[in-house]
């Protein structure tokens, strides 16, 4: 056996593994009623093995054995033996390129506090490379969504917006300079996603979707979606018909704006939708007038905020999907909604149950 891998892939002992040393060039690797018996004409095995009670990168591993005397051959030699006795927790091929692997280094390993003896991180962060997200909003807050995401290694993104880049949004925006006045902001995102990483498939749709017969008919250009974010939240319809579609495609739904971020639906757990408002609003004007007054504190604080600040929504909306993505993690947004507070210590949590006269996810649907 050669190391031919990546040096950046871990390796470890299976933890059901129990070490028994026989001699300084004998060890016996116990797990349940199978002993791999590990041989080396090095001495020193005890120590090497023991290296690997702990995950680690390869490289990490043969380094540390260096430092002992122990040579690259003679530790490929022990891993062969410890992989073909079940030994091994993992030393394979996880589905990812060289480049990959490299590039991705911190948000695979951000992932290793998630898996467990039957799901690598690799395999997490394979549902996260092969995800569709589509985004219907490229303002400030769609963008700084779409640039985590990507960042992140989301596999596909559609970006939907009918706008065309404005005078002054260039000083704010993440993505638009001056030279980008009256240009498709949907194709100017996809145009930078395409120079910031050849990971992610961007597609652009510059299209309205005034009705929810319109959002279907984007939607069902793409056979398989598995999260929808939306920012353009001023016509309260739109939650419904989001809903209704995820509900019936089965893919996760987040709305995100300038005051909250949430509530994220995944249909099959049965999660409140941004329909579940409706029938409170319906209910009491005591909903309605705070609803009425959120807006204008939004209207007076957004004003007076830095784009640094707005930045945080797009941030925790990334962080949301990529967990719900992954399918591992806190989700803070389920039955919640969060306002990101950039200038306090906490953020701004508000409940969101769910409400079964919901026109969306209720009872009757």
């Amino acid at each position: 056996m050669t190391i031919e891998v990546p040096y950046s892939w871990p390796v470890a002992l299976h933890p059901d593994v129990q070490l028994i040393p026989r001699s300084e060039n004998v060890v016996d690797a116990v797990r349940d009623d199978h002993v791999a018996r590990v041989l080396s004409v090095n001495s020193g095995l005890p120590a090497v093995l023991h290296r690997l009670m702990r995950e680690q990168p390869l490289s990490s591993f043969l380094e540390a054995n260096r430092a002992e005397g122990f040579l690259d051959a003679a530790s490929a030699d022990v891993l062969a033996q410890l992989g073909r006795g079940g030994a091994l927790r993992r030393l394979a091929q996880p589905g990812f390129g060289a480049g990959e692997l490299r590039d991705f280094e911190r948000e695979i390993g951000a992932l290793s506090r998630h898996e467990t003896a039957e799901i690598s991180r690799f395999q997490l962060f394979a549902r996260v490379r092969s995800a569709h997200v589509v985004v219907i909003g490229a303002g400030l807050n769609g963008a700084n969504v779409i640039q985590h995401l990507a960042a992140s290694g989301v596999g596909n993104i559609t970006v939907v917006d009918p706008a065309s880049i404005e005078r002054g949004q260039s000083g704010r925006h993440p993505w638009f300079g001056r030279g980008d006045v009256g240009r498709s902001k949907a194709e100017r995102i996809v145009e930078h996603i395409a120079a910031l990483t050849p990971y992610t498939r961007a597609r652009a749709v510059v299209s309205s979707v005034d009705s929810e017969a319109g959002l279907e008919a984007l939607l069902s250009d793409h056979p398989r979606i598995d999260a929808l974010v939306y920012t353009c939240d001023r016509n309260l319809d739109f939650g419904v018909w989001a809903a209704r579609q995820a509900r019936a495609r089965s893919f996760a739904l987040l709305r995100v704006n300038r005051i909250v971020v949430g509530p994220l639906y995944r249909p099959e757990h049965g999660d409140a939708c941004p329909g579940c408002i409706y029938p409170r609003l319906e209910r009491g004007i005591r909903d309605l007038t705070t609803v009425n007054a959120l807006g204008v504190t939004a209207r007076d604080s957004t004003a007076s905020l830095w784009s640094p600040e707005l930045s945080a929504f797009g941030a925790l909306a990334a962080q949301e999907l990529i967990h719900c993505l992954a399918g591992v993690g806190r989700l803070d947004t389920v039955g919640q909604q969060v306002g990101p507070n950039p200038r306090g210590a906490h953020d701004v949590i508000k409940p969101f149950p769910r409400d079964v006269a919901c026109p969306a996810c209720g009872d009757s649907c």
